[in-house]
């Protein structure tokens, strides 16, 4: 939430300066959190075409394509979700129904490390969770809010490598030296080189050939955010979902997946719900906003409390807030 109380406000100066000089822009989006961005921009500025581009999907294509022996570029399938979480509905490969042949192999397999909830919950829903990473799938779920300390935290997760706890001491780590993180990206980026060909769009991001599809006018199938407008029927229009979508000369435009089964579709939801909350506190500078999307988010905690965090959350980063002096 913090992530984009601080960011939004920049996009819309972007946008309209998009407005005035390139109205009719496809304006691609990379950073998170992803669909409050992407759903900040389209409600409140006048671009038509805003595009979210991440690689979740594309990752649990690849895990699927390795669970089954087969080529990922021969697997037709049809997903639900929002970023970082989704369910696959249908999976073919050369017209051959193989999503029980998935759920079987996958169900056999002991799950790696940091994705042994994924496994489970696939099992528990009998669809198989697209991504595979546990550190986003718990995003959705309260099961943090109940643990008492980092040493309690499930399925291994206060162990991974980029956790902000420090399990064998059960105490918070020390914030990150953001000069240092910044220095040593500098660093890299000076040594990086263009690749010689685009990604590829079923196992990569695939952006480089997005935007030749779209600046030639080529029907291309991209993995895309963008509003559901009528793909999953069962969620709202204005939603930004992670759907396949279609490239023309214009952008793109999502293709229909199909409702999303009923315990999908209550996740979605209060997602969804918590991503339009996030964007009204964040435009509107609203602490009161911020306090009911806090509530709704999966890590709620006691109203009285979550008004006194908020305030301590606001109040640390008031230098990149100026929508709610």
């Amino acid at each position: 939430m913090m992530m984009g109380l601080r960011s939004v406000p920049i996009y819309p100066e972007i946008c309209r300066e998009m407005e005035k000089r390139c109205p009719d822009v496809v304006l691609l989006n990379h950073s998170n959190p992803m669909a409050v961005l992407c759903r900040a921009m389209l409600k409140y500025t006048g671009l038509p075409n805003v595009i979210g581009i991440c690689h979740g999907v594309q990752i649990g294509l690849r895990h699927a394509a390795d669970a089954l022996e087969a080529d990922p570029h021969e697997l037709d399938a049809v997903w639900i979700g929002t970023n970082h979480y989704y369910w696959f509905t249908r999976l073919r490969c050369r017209g051959r129904d193989v999503y029980p042949e998935l759920i079987r192999r996958t169900a056999k397999r002991t799950p790696k490390p940091g994705s042994e909830m994924a496994s489970k919950l696939s099992r528990v829903y009998g669809f198989q969770l697209i991504f595979p990473e546990d550190t986003h799938v718990v995003e959705f779920y309260p099961f943090l809010a109940q643990v008492g300390g980092p040493k309690n935290i499930p399925y291994g997760l206060g162990k991974v490598g980029h956790s902000m706890f420090k399990p064998e001491a059960g105490e918070v780590a020390a914030p990150p030296d953001r000069a240092a993180q910044f220095k040593a990206l500098q660093e890299l980026l000076a040594g990086a080189e263009l690749p010689g060909e685009p990604s590829d769009a079923v196992t990569g991001e695939g952006l480089g050939s997005l935007v030749e599809a779209i600046a030639l006018g080529r029907r291309k199938a991209h993995i895309v955010n963008i509003p559901n407008r009528g793909c999953v029927p069962n969620r709202p229009d204005y939603a930004v979902l992670e759907v396949e979508g279609v490239t023309d000369s214009v952008g793109v435009r999502g293709l229909y997946a199909g409702e999303a089964p009923l315990a999908l579709a209550g996740l979605l939801q209060k997602r969804i719900a918590w991503q339009e909350m996030v964007v009204e506190a964040a435009v509107k500078g609203d602490p009161n906003l911020a306090v009911q999307a806090m509530l709704l988010d999966e890590m709620a905690i006691p109203p009285e409390k979550t008004e006194t965090m908020v305030g301590e959350l606001l109040a640390a980063s008031s230098g990149h807030l100026p929508q709610f002096k």
